[in-house]
Formats: C-alpha cells, structure tokens, sequence
C-alpha cells in the first residue's frame, strides 16, 4: 500500500509518527497539515515485511458518494460531513473574532489546496447575511471592533456591492429574490473576489485525501475502536490503535478527531480495565444537537433564475417555530437563521437548493448511560430522514425566503452537530501521546483548512509528555 489511498491490507500493521482519527473536514485536514509540516522532499513511504512505516496514518472510513448509490449513500453515515454543501463566508453570524480569523484563513487557503490535489470541492459565488437592519448594522459594528482585518463599507443606493459591504433592502432584493426582502432589511455582502460561497465536504475531504498521499502518508479507512499502550511499548512511549477491520496502527502522537463520536472513544478508554496504562483526555461532555436539513429540487426552468444566487444567512421576519428568549448567543441567533445553498448537483442527478437551521434538538443527557447507547442513537438518527415537524417548518421559512421558487420535490436528510454549553468556539486537549479535538458548533467546515493548520502547528509545538494543555481558537 505505498502510500496509496486505498484499504491497507487486512490484518495490517503501520508504523506512524502521527495517527490522526476521524476522516471529516477537520481531522482530515489536520492530518494534511502536519504531512505537510513534517514532509521531507522525496521520501517514500517504506514497507519492511510486515509493516508500513509513515509520518501520517489517517483512521477513518470516508470519501465521495458515487453516481450510483446517490442521496441513499449520504442518509446512512453517521458524520455531520455527509453533505455537498457548507458555506463559506469571513462573516461570522455572531461577529465572533476567532471564527472570522479561521473562516478568512480558509478562504485564502482553498485554490491553493484545489491546485495541489488537483480536486475542486469549492466555488466562489458570494455569500450574503440578511436581517433587520438593527441586527446587520450590530453584526458590522462587532466586526470593526472585534475583526478590523474584514473591512466593510457601506455601499450606496445605484453602487455595486464588492468584497465585504453593507447593502440596502434594494441591493439585497438584487442579490436573492425581489419578492423576498421585508422593508427594513438590508444585508452584509462578501463578492467572489474574497473566495465566499460554499465548499463540497465530501469533495474537500478527497482533496485532503490526495494530498495526504502526495506527501507519502497514508489512510486506513476503518473505524478506530480501541485506544491501548503499544505491547513493545515502556510506559506510554507508544501507542496503539486498533480498527473494527483488525488493522493496528502503532504510533508515537495520536489525535482523534471524529466530531460526535470523539467522547465515544475517549469515555470507551477510560472504561476499560488497563486505561491507566495510557493517558487520554477525558471526555469534553460536549452536547449533541439533531439537526434537519431540506433540500429542495431545483427544476430545469428555474435554474437560470437562480443561477447567480449567493449563499445566504437569513434573520426570519417570522420564524416558524418558537424561539427560546434563554440559551447562549449561538444558540438564539440559530433559532432566528436559516443558512441557504445555491443550487447543487447531488449525486442523484438532480440539484438542490439546502435548507437548514432553527433551534438546536439537543439529545438529552441521561446519567448513567453508556457511550454505546448514545452511539446507537446517533446512528438511528443520522439513519433517518430528520424530523417532520422540522422539515415542514423548514419549507414555511424557504417559501417566506423565495416565494418565487416551485421546487420539483423535497428530500429532508438528518445531521447533527456537536455543541459546548459553556463556549461557542472548537477547543482540542492533549494529555501525553494523546490529543482530541471537540465541538464543531455547526461552523467548523467552512474554515476547517484553517483550523487544521492551527491545529496541526500546536500539536507539533507539544512535548509527548505534556499534561493536559489545551487549545481554543483564542490560541492562534
């Protein structure tokens, strides 16, 4: 398997300096990222007789669904990534410096990374946050305070919009659907110029993917079940990661990086009866949130019209569902928002205008149960369709956005996505050999070229025996 992509032959051994767990948009780029870091021009991967020795082992199923399996392929993994289209915008819904920093990182880092795989997971169509003018002109104001390096001006009535702008009510009906904008709306405008519009998860993860193996490393595409001690191993000098596939990575720093599943794997290690043997972090305790998105199929007659269509965040005049007045900033301005895609092909054929937002449907945390049991009711979940309820709510908020579209059909598909009750930011932790990412907040995809660069130069700045040193996007 000298470095290609595909499976590592079964039962394998490989032999890393880095094992990176989880093979979303975060964990496949901090993988890329430290590739790159530690890669030494020419050097293969090597092979002795029975194992594979590398820089970088990323652990993790994943890739592109094909033509033929189609919507069905996406409806049945159990990752928030499972999707064709995230937003990608320096604009952050809640002005929050760290998010506009990594969000802005990204979108300087995305043709670079095209050009290297030689894979297009990006377009550049612009992106737009529309609300009542209280609300944008607040957002704008925390962004010169907070984030002077994302300037934005106010463009006038006549004028075109260009990079980051203030637009009126009338500039925005321009943008989206005429029929659209209540009076006292206006809207912050990011052009194509800044890169904004949306990325491909899937298609950005094969990209990562290419690229990981350009630089000599290597993916196994099996689920990581066990963290232990390496057998050959004094004290936790080494580490080892065993596959539900009976692969075994052996390696001197592992990170795990599986969004909702992270604290699964922590909170397993801690169980089992030789844990001290290996410190880990404990579990972060992060909430899960169930989350339903629409897709509603473009007709061919429609198309034209809504070819130029940016990418959208949306303050509903009227929201469809009860907003909460409690819960955290993140929490309140999601139950106000729906974020909007420009039409998409899937990989049924057919293209998608993607809805999603509304109240976060947290699973409730019941003491006592076991990781397991959360596990499998993900899975039952992202097994699903979503809930109705949602999904209908979600086709009175796109109707309110765009009375103007006759979408052919409606398909509602399941995600979810893993929140903090006490931060709204991504934090990692490492203790020892071993370091866990956390805590998407629904934002991650987008920036998370950035974040797992930043990601990527913490870990290697880390002593092996650090003792639970933590990582937020405040530390970059």
């Amino acid at each position: 398997c000298r470095g290609q992509m595909a499976a590592v032959r079964r039962p394998h051994a490989v032999r890393a300096t880095w094992a990176v767990i989880g093979n979303g948009c975060v964990g496949s780029a901090v993988a890329t990222s430290l590739a790159q870091k530690m890669a030494v021009p020419g050097e293969p991967v090597t092979e002795t007789r029975a194992t594979l020795l590398t820089n970088v082992c990323l652990i993790g199923p994943g890739g592109p669904p094909t033509a033929a399996s189609g919507l069905s392929d996406l409806d049945h993994r159990p990752s928030s990534h499972a999707d064709c289209g995230r937003i990608l915008r320096a604009v952050d819904a809640e002005a929050d410096p760290r998010w506009v920093a990594a969000n802005a990182g990204a979108m300087a880092r995305v043709t670079q990374r095209e050009e290297d795989s030689g894979v297009q997971f990006h377009r550049a169509c612009g992106s737009v946050v529309v609300g009542n003018t209280d609300w944008i002109a607040g957002v704008a104001s925390k962004l010169s305070q907070r984030a002077p390096k994302v300037a934005h001006s106010v463009v006038e009535a006549g004028e075109s919009p260009a990079l980051c702008s203030i637009v009126d009510a009338a500039g925005v009906r321009g943008l989206i659907d005429p029929a659209a904008i209540p009076d006292g709306y206006s809207g912050l405008f990011e052009g194509t110029e800044t890169n904004a519009g949306y990325v491909n998860p899937l298609e950005m993860i094969r990209a990562n993917n290419v690229l990981l193996e350009k630089l000599g490393g290597i993916r196994c595409p099996s689920a990581a079940v066990r963290l232990s001690r390496a057998a050959d191993s004094d004290e936790d000098t080494l580490v080892c990661v065993t596959t539900a596939s009976g692969d075994t990575i052996v390696a001197e720093r592992v990170v795990v990086a599986c969004g909702g599943l992270t604290d699964t794997l922590l909170a397993n290690h801690h169980q089992v009866v030789d844990s001290a043997t290996l410190r880990v972090p404990r579990p972060f305790g992060y909430r899960l949130s169930k989350r339903t998105v629409l897709l509603a199929e473009v007709s061919e007659h429609q198309l034209p019209t809504f070819a130029k269509m940016p990418s959208i965040k949306f303050q509903l005049e009227i929201a469809p569902w009860p907003v909460a007045a409690e819960g955290s900033v993140h929490d309140k301005t999601e139950a106000a928002t729906v974020y909007i895609l420009p039409p998409i092909e899937y990989p049924d054929g057919k293209t998608y205008i993607k809805l999603g937002g509304g109240p976060n449907h947290f699973l409730q945390h019941r003491p006592g149960v076991e990781p397991a049991e959360t596990t499998t009711e993900l899975t039952k979940w992202m097994d699903g369709a979503g809930d109705d309820v949602s999904a209908t709510q979600l086709k009175t908020a796109l109707a309110a956005v765009f009375p103007t579209l006759e979408p052919a059909s409606y398909t509602s598909k399941a995600c979810f996505t893993t929140c903090s009750a006490e931060t709204s930011v991504m934090e990692a932790v490492s203790t020892g050999r071993v370091a866990a990412v956390g805590m998407c907040h629904g934002k991650a995809a987008g920036p998370s070229l950035q974040l797992g660069d930043d990601l990527a130069e913490w870990l290697l700045s880390l002593p092996p025996d650090a003792e639970d040193t933590r990582w937020d996007m405040s530390s970059t």
